[in-house]
């Protein structure tokens, strides 16, 4: 018994299927059949003129009589995965690319955190909730780096606005000085941006 079923169909056949379950709906809920009726017309004419009589007999067999998805296969070369398709019985496709997400927990030795965050980062959104919800242990070793970087951030910013708050009070003990006559600086030394730097030598 098939448990589930691999078909490939064209946006017409998409759109029938689509009405078909809507008319189905209709007729077994306790709805306006009427209205149900008239939306899964819409439906059926989303992309095109609605499949006729033989069209649809076509479709109910594939469906009917489709074999069982092949499984993924995924060509590995040197330890990298190079490809995953998938096998079909079509002479004109006889193998469909497969998308995936890689996840390689070897990131966590010898790469620093943010070579480990860009991987995360670069995880589809449905991955990255598939290891928060169920993968919760491995979820933990990602977490920690990414926690790690934003309290570096935080930091970051406190120690940037300190510095940004001491370079002006220096600013302006160092104008007040020169008001009051008070300020000396050496002769190979001068004011630039409110601190006493080095003169640049001439070249």
């Amino acid at each position: 018994m098939k448990t589930s079923v691999n078909v490939a169909v064209t946006l017409q056949e998409w759109d029938t299927m689509l009405a078909a379950l809507r008319a189905w709906q209709g007729s077994k809920d306790s709805v306006d059949f009427t209205d149900n009726e008239a939306f899964a017309q819409s439906l059926a004419r989303e992309h095109g003129k609605p499949l006729n009589g033989k069209q649809i007999d076509a479709l109910i067999e594939r469906i009917q009589f489709s074999p069982e998805p092949a499984l993924p296969v995924i060509v590995v070369e040197g330890g990298i995965v190079q490809n995953v398709f998938r096998p079909t019985p079509r002479e004109a496709e006889p193998f469909v690319d497969v998308e995936y997400d890689l996840v390689d927990f070897d990131i966590f030795e010898g790469n620093d955190d943010e070579d480990i965050a860009r991987h995360w980062n670069a995880l589809e959104p449905s991955t990255q909730e598939c290891f928060k919800n169920h993968l919760k242990d491995e979820y933990k070793q990602f977490k920690q780096v990414l926690d790690r970087i934003a309290r570096g951030k935080r930091d970051g910013l406190k120690h940037s606005h300190r510095d940004t708050k001491a370079r002006k009070q220096r600013q302006a003990r160092m104008v007040k000085s020169r008001k009051e006559g008070t300020l000396s600086i050496p002769p190979d030394y001068t004011i630039r941006d409110g601190e006493v730097v080095p003169k640049r030598k001439r070249t």
